[in-house]
């Protein structure tokens, strides 16, 4: 028998229950009413079989009943609704991305939430986990050390000798707020499909660095979206007092970087990239991470990939790195 998935329990907070009067199958909003009508016997589980106990009428704090109980061996280690909830309250994360990670990954939510707790584990080791690269090494020893059958004793599986590359982090306040903010501004894939989602995260991020002044990083991201490297490259804008003014700046619209969809946008994308760039202290490389961060939430791994990487070979950065190395061995 399969396990039954916390993610469904997030995309259905339905209980059904037939009417013992009617005949008529009921639909509960919550679970202890449900079970109140359960208990009252106004109501019986349409599951239930003639004589047996109802599944639905198991131990009032086993969100998952008799069968998790009996996959998993022995007594249950409940990973409920509040444990995802408290989660996500410690982390950011979507209830719905973590309940995901944890059915895909066998991950004992109840202990992992321990040791946040406790300390022992890191709010944004967590959050990289889930919304990272699949398969990076937080993952890695995150699902080693909370899985199912081993808890949190577990010890972790051996690194692997090639690591896959691992997302930038970012500056976990700026990545709250763009997450925040486009929820706020009605940019998620739930309102505007997957297709309008990444053209308008993709926009939002070129707004967002060339408020900054990131103004080559904008163009080269560009670029990489459209497949036209060309396109990297400084644009020779006219002068005013050109004569050809205008016939070099229509050459320019229609054939340069400036013809993209992806330079201008709507303005709800464009006042949220501009929010984040504030947020950012307009510090393009936090804002573009911020909006990469709220791509990986919602599962759009390439696209956050494919921002981040505008600053992979930027001399800046490893000047940044070192500066970093040289203050931890001080």
């Amino acid at each position: 028998m399969a396990n039954i998935s916390l993610k469904r329990l997030f995309e259905a907070e339905d209980f059904k229950a037939k009417s013992k009067e009617t005949g008529k199958l009921v639909h509960f909003k919550s679970k202890d009413s449900y079970q109140a009508a359960l208990k009252a016997g106004t109501h019986e589980d349409p599951k239930a079989q003639k004589g047996g106990a109802s599944k639905g009428a198991a131990k009032p704090n086993d969100m998952f009943g008799g069968d998790y109980s009996k996959d998993r061996g022995g007594e249950p280690k409940v990973d409920s609704m509040a444990t995802v909830k408290s989660i996500a309250a410690k982390t950011g994360l979507r209830t719905q991305a973590i309940a995901g990670w944890a059915d895909e990954n066998g991950v004992n939510l109840s202990n992992l939430s321990a040791d946040i707790d406790s300390k022992k584990l890191k709010p944004m080791d967590l959050m990289t986990a889930i919304s990272g690269n699949p398969g990076n090494k937080y993952a890695k020893d995150i699902i080693a050390k909370y899985s199912q059958g081993g808890g949190s004793k577990a010890e972790p599986q051996t690194e692997p000798t090639s690591k896959p590359k691992e997302a930038r982090k970012g500056n976990p306040t700026v990545n709250k707020e763009a997450k925040k903010k486009a929820e706020e501004f009605g940019i998620t894939p739930q309102k505007l499909g997957k297709d309008g989602y990444q053209k308008a995260m993709y926009q939002a991020a070129v707004e967002a660095l060339t408020d900054a002044n990131f103004h080559d990083e904008a163009r080269e991201l560009v670029s990489k979206i459209e497949g036209k490297p060309e396109w990297a490259k400084r644009v020779n804008y006219p002068s005013m007092d050109d004569p050809k003014y205008k016939e070099k700046m229509a050459d320019i619209r229609t054939n340069g970087v400036d013809s993209s969809e992806y330079w201008g946008g709507e303005d709800g994308t464009h006042e949220f990239g501009r929010k984040v760039s504030s947020a950012s202290g307009w510090n393009g490389v936090e804002a573009a991470d911020g909006i990469a961060f709220t791509l990986r939430m919602n599962g759009f791994h390439k696209e956050a990939d494919m921002i981040q990487s505008v600053f992979d070979d930027k001399p800046y950065m490893r000047e940044q790195s070192t500066k970093l190395k040289t203050m931890i061995k001080k």
